[in-house]
């Protein structure tokens, strides 16, 4: 069972998408910032990452920064509602897969990561 981590700032929006993807069978853990994501990410490796941009602490931005230093390469969903402000700068990153403008359709979210794990 593929293993995803969620990095998102919003309870409302970790609880919508976390209940989809278990729905699917998909085992989740959940970050609150890039911080904590980058934490969980060294301790127990995911096979795919949701990543928020916009959080305090540690922004997804930073966070794609800091997994591109340490070379850790696992593939990446964005969700963001400033897509045009961050596209040109997040194409440079080899571990960014995808992006998804919010808001979002679920299974929109489900068919993406069902395409980029097979």
């Amino acid at each position: 069972m593929p293993k995803i981590l969620l990095v998102d700032d919003s309870q409302t929006e970790r609880a919508m998408v976390s209940s989809v993807l278990q729905e699917q069978g998909f085992e989740m853990d959940v970050a609150f910032n890039g911080r904590q994501g980058l934490e969980k990410i060294e301790s127990s490796r995911p096979d795919l990452i949701i990543l928020d941009i916009l959080m305090p602490e540690m922004d997804g931005y930073t966070m794609l920064r800091e997994l591109h230093k340490k070379e850790i390469s696992i593939p990446v969903i964005l969700l963001t509602k400033q897509k045009e402000k961050y596209m040109k700068d997040l194409l440079y990153f080899e571990n960014y897969s995808y992006y998804l403008e919010k808001p979002f359709k679920p299974q929109e979210l489900v068919d993406r990561i069902k395409e980029i794990l097979k």
